[in-house]
């Protein structure tokens, strides 16, 4: 069983097609494009450099590979050629990812066939930041045919921080 399949139990049956096979489908190359955008805040901006989040940019090339260890999945990513790596791993209903020093409490749902998540809770470098100033995450994921659609989105104090949006489809 998935880590989607465990902590969305019977929602998951709900899911597009594309995205069932997105998470059953373990070790599988996806290939598609994403647009990313970052915040104007100078400090922001440097902050996001030091991190391995994806850099800002139209149309860039992006490869996803899900790959299932011991007790969690890693979620290997490149953009541009970038690696942007994560592991996430089930807490109850919730997921959690760790993404360089920073772990990030997941809540989701299942609507329509398409996956929302949300943050229930930010750490970095394993110490808790208070709510009223943890960034906020949000992602949405849905399927139009074959091809899965995501949309990331990371605020702070109500504003964007990064957000990036794209496709993957299954490689040839």
């Amino acid at each position: 069983m998935s880590l989607y399949q465990s902590v969305l139990g019977d929602a998951f049956a709900n899911l597009a097609p594309a995205l069932q096979a997105f998470y059953l489908q373990p070790g599988m190359l996806w290939q598609g494009v994403a647009d990313v955008y970052w915040t104007p805040n100078p400090l922001l901006r440097t902050l996001l450099r030091l991190t391995p989040l994806p850099r800002e940019g139209q149309r860039i090339a992006l490869s996803f590979r899900l790959v299932p260890m011991r007790g969690y999945e890693c979620w290997e990513r490149h953009f541009a050629g970038r690696r942007a790596p994560s592991r996430q791993w089930a807490d109850g209903a919730h997921i959690i990812e760790l993404f360089g020093p920073g772990r990030i409490r997941l809540a989701q749902t299942v609507v329509n066939g398409e996956l929302a998540q949300w943050s229930r809770g930010v750490q970095l470098f394993g110490i808790p930041i208070p709510a009223a100033c943890a960034p906020t995450i949000n992602a949405r994921q849905w399927a139009v045919g074959p091809v899965q659609h995501f949309d990331v989105h990371m605020r702070l104090f109500g504003r964007t921080v990064l957000r990036y949006a794209g496709h993957l489809q299954p490689s040839a």
